[in-house]
């Protein structure tokens, strides 16, 4: 093989310097031809054409950043067959590479190291942004400093919309596995890993396929080696970064103030207040692409550790789906129609618990004029979703079949019945906190109930039972008063007014109130008919996160005229 020099503008490389290889790309050691310093240049092939987008938006995101860990960004050149990055040559390698020489890390190296990636976290967290694949080998030396790299696949949280999971497996949080969701603290799991392998040599967990590394992140804790020596302050912090929901986790903030990465921490600068440590930017229901469909997994799964035996069975038949026979295949094929029906109609009763589950968080962080208005929509919504939860748990789980479908039997063993009951069995966790913080506000609140019973005798009713015409009359007064509120604080009259993110915030939830008032006229009031409900409804259209215009404001009021007409 037969070496050459190449220039490019003011840079220079032997194609011999190869210092890192990728999919579409090759990273050489470089020169700049004027200071006589060390560069990378990344080379990247244009006949990969699909890459291109993940091409733009590195260089922009390294543009954007500037910070003493992340990878320096000099420039970027384009010719009719490559596109050039050049950055600064970091001699040590990465992370990866270290770790596979020395095993593993002293525990003070290890800290040292993780408070200079957090450092590069928070200059993400200024500008908002999320790398989505923080591992080892993204982690680059220079001396005795880290420099986070390879920013292909890194957003602002307010531009991921409907996106599939990206990044390596091993390192993505369990909600991103499993439901492609990407929130503020989805590195922060990363770190967590990051943190454990660099101290034990390896990963928390090990696995062969994504639905084994699932099994194993739902069901078996961090397990801590008793040798090398790890203090107890630092495993308390992996297992924080490791907590499955990501509501629980710690966010950025709670990260710098943990003893550990308190001591010694000058460097880190505090985030901008506008981070939002809690945003999910997926919407709150599965991407469309259904990503709880895997390959299969060789390896067999043996031990469930569910309580209820049936959800063991069925998270097995998930995680190990196995071929029906041949008779069966002939009775699903001649069935095709009533089980596409009854898919449908499970999604939206789902879809109505999440939908529900949604409301009662955002309303709950309103403050409104009348809190007691604030309470009852709480409790109405809790009751609702208390109902829609437990039908569809008789129904996956118990086999009570009170949806009455026809072939429910034969639907059972189909591989779509057990993702689908996976599905809501790992979402049915954060409905009944739900819930169970609802039944907890009612039993704690022994005198507000007698209020209740005493002056609002119509409102009673409802802790016992979903009475829809008295329902209909709160939710139109919340309207009433969410949208007076929202009125105080927009120029409505002035078409180029910029809706603020606040303003938006609650102009959507505006707009999913209108939408729940909609189906008690269409659907609750009247005897309830599921199929028309998957049919009509649209309620997953009220589930994806949207921008918000002036416009758009504007029809929500026309829609609220024509709602309290009736």
């Amino acid at each position: 093989m037969t070496y050459e020099t190449k220039i490019i503008m003011n840079y220079s490389y032997n194609t011999c310097d190869i210092i890192g290889k990728g999919f579409s790309s090759v990273v050489y050691k470089g020169i700049n031809t004027n200071t006589k310093d060390y560069v990378a240049i990344k080379v990247i092939n244009r006949k990969f054409s699909e890459q291109l987008p993940a091409i733009q938006n590195e260089i922009h995101i390294l543009r954007s950043l500037q910070g003493r860990h992340i990878l320096k960004f000099y420039d970027h050149f384009a010719s009719k067959n490559n596109i050039y990055i050049i950055t600064e040559y970091c001699k040590q390698g990465d992370l990866g590479q270290r770790l596979k020489q020395q095993g593993y890390f002293k525990q003070d190296q290890a800290v040292a190291m993780v408070k200079q990636i957090i450092d590069g976290i928070y200059v993400m967290a200024q500008q908002n942004i999320i790398h989505r694949d923080l591992k080892p080998q993204n982690i680059l030396l220079n001396e005795q400093d880290v420099r986070i790299a390879d920013f292909g696949f890194a957003k602002p949280l307010n531009k991921l919309k409907n996106e599939m999971n990206v990044g390596t497996p091993i390192y993505m949080s369990p909600e991103t596995l499993i439901k492609s969701q990407y929130t503020s603290k989805t590195d922060i799991w990363s770190l967590g890993v990051v943190f454990y392998e660099l101290l034990y040599g390896k990963p928390p967990w090990v696995a062969q396929t994504e639905q084994e590394l699932i099994f194993k992140v739902l069901n078996k804790s961090v397990v801590f080696p008793d040798f090398p020596f790890v203090s107890d302050s630092v495993k308390d912090l992996i297992k924080q970064c490791l907590i499955i929901d990501p509501y629980m986790r710690l966010s950025l903030n709670d990260l710098i103030q943990h003893p550990v990465i308190k001591r010694s921490s000058k460097q880190i600068v505090k985030p901008n207040e506008t981070e939002s440590t809690d945003q999910t930017i997926k919407s709150e229901v599965p991407n469309a692409s259904d990503p709880w469909t895997y390959k299969n997994s060789d390896k067999k799964l043996v031990q469930i550790n569910y309580k209820n035996p049936q959800i063991n069975t069925i998270m097995s038949k998930y995680l190990n789906p196995n071929t029906t026979n041949q008779k069966d295949n002939k009775q699903i094929k001649d069935n095709q129609s009533n089980f596409d029906e009854i898919t449908s109609i499970l999604q939206s009763q789902f879809n109505l618990c999440l939908f529900l589950n949604i409301m009662i968080s955002k309303v709950r962080d309103q403050k409104l004029q009348t809190p007691l208005l604030n309470e009852k929509c709480r409790i109405i919504f809790s009751k609702h979703l208390q109902n829609v939860k437990e039908n569809i748990y008789k129904q996956l789980i118990e086999g009570e079949n009170n949806f009455k479908f026809k072939e429910w039997s034969l639907y059972c063993k189909e591989n779509t019945y057990n993702k689908f009951s996976a599905k809501f069995i790992l979402e049915n966790a954060q409905f009944n906190k739900t819930i169970k913080d609802y039944n907890e506000m009612i039993k704690s609140n022994k005198s507000l109930i007698i209020e209740y019973q005493k002056y609002d005798s119509e409102f009673y009713q409802i802790l016992f039972g979903l009475e829809w015409k008295i329902i209909r009359k709160i939710i139109k007064n919340l309207i009433l008063e969410f949208n007076h509120m929202i009125i105080q604080s927009v120029d409505f009259f002035n078409q180029s007014y910029q809706i603020t993110k606040n303003q938006a915030t609650e102009i959507i939830l505006l707009q999913q109130l209108c939408c729940y008032l909609e189906m008690i006229d269409k659907f609750f009031l009247k005897n309830f008919d599921q199929e028309k409900f998957a049919k009509e409804s649209k309620i997953q259209s009220y589930l994806k996160a949207k921008d918000m215009k002036m416009s758009d404001y504007l029809e929500i009021r026309f829609q609220i005229k024509n709602l309290m007409r009736n």
